[in-house]
């Protein structure tokens, strides 16, 4: 009668010891999901923040001429080719 006994008492222990490793698991696995959660919304944040901010620079120089200088090392990439018209 005492094993039966102990087999009983260790069953309800071992699920006890399962139900709380199941408890703990599923807590740890939402706290890392709201943390991935709250950086993918801060990369979306800052993302938003660079495209408006691009969007911005870009309705301002709507229509302006820029020029850019001339580098040393871009002057071998220049070809100079004859228009010809074609028929």
């Amino acid at each position: 009668m005492n094993i039966a006994e102990a087999s009983v008492t260790g069953l309800f222990k071992m699920l006890l010891i399962l139900l709380g490793a199941f408890v703990v698991i599923r807590i740890f696995a939402q706290w890392s999901n709201n943390k991935n959660i709250h950086v993918q919304k801060k990369q979306e944040k800052d993302s938003r923040k660079r495209f408006e901010k691009e969007k911005h620079l870009k309705r301002q120089s709507l229509g302006k001429i820029r020029v850019i200088g001339k580098d040393a090392s871009n002057q071998n990439d220049i070809q100079d080719v004859d228009f010809e018209e074609v028929e």
